[in-house]
């Protein structure tokens, strides 16, 4: 059986909640490409407040990007700089 890689985000300055969003963004392509509402199918304990303040923060540093009025998908040029485990 082929051992499954990850990609993980190579950054200190993320927050908890926006490195497990963003990880959850970058190994799960389902998850890709979202509204911040339907994010929170992905994460039934986070409140909306919550994914909205973990977007804004992977905003900010230039992890995802707002595509299509209030979806965001992975900034693909960033993918470069994480580490794949």
């Amino acid at each position: 059986m082929k051992e499954r890689s990850f990609i993980l985000p190579n950054s200190e300055s993320l927050s908890c909640e926006a490195t497990g969003l963003l990880s959850t963004m970058l190994n799960h392509p389902e998850s890709d490409y979202h509204t911040a509402e339907e994010l929170c199918t992905f994460f039934k304990r986070d409140s909306l407040s919550a994914i909205r303040q973990a977007l804004d923060e992977l905003a900010h540093y230039g992890y995802v990007i707002e595509v299509s009025g209030s979806r965001y998908a992975i900034n693909k040029k960033r993918i470069l700089e994480m580490k794949i485990v």
